[in-house]
């Protein structure tokens, strides 16, 4: 028995805060809400999607381009993220507050980063080789 999908989402930005199926359709229709909040009986999928004008839609992403290779010569990575965009990288997080991601590659490895920007933008995972430049 597959069950019977329902989302929860805030009425003021869309947001889906809650998503899941209940074995009883009268179980979805009694989800607990708040007074900014909705169920639908219609399964979505929070990281990716959202409630636009009464409606599912994609949450945007903020980047086209997610991977990059570089040379070891300091050449960098440059892209504008909102503010108060969340950055993550081996465990540690920063908020950037300057409206910038810069990346610069000086050193030869792969590196991983989580950009975390402010809802609807998806969260989206960087990868950024830097490749060491032969020496003649």
């Amino acid at each position: 028995m597959a069950g019977f999908p329902f989302s929860i989402y805030r009425l003021d930005t869309g947001e889906v805060i809650s998503a899941g199926t209940c074995s009883m359709f009268r179980d979805v229709v009694a989800q607990p809400v708040a007074a900014n909040e909705i169920c639908i009986a219609l399964a979505l999928d929070p990281a990716l999607q959202y409630v636009l004008d009464g409606a599912p839609a994609e949450r945007p992403a903020l980047l086209d381009k997610t991977e990059w290779t570089l040379p070891d010569d300091g050449e960098a990575v440059q892209f504008p993220v909102p503010e108060n965009t969340i950055v993550r990288y081996e465990g540690e997080a920063s908020t950037v507050d300057d409206g910038a991601f810069e990346f610069e590659g000086d050193t030869p490895g792969e590196y991983r980063f989580s950009i975390e920007p402010p809802f609807p933008y998806q969260r989206q995972l960087l990868r950024i080789v830097v490749r060491e430049i032969p020496s003649n």
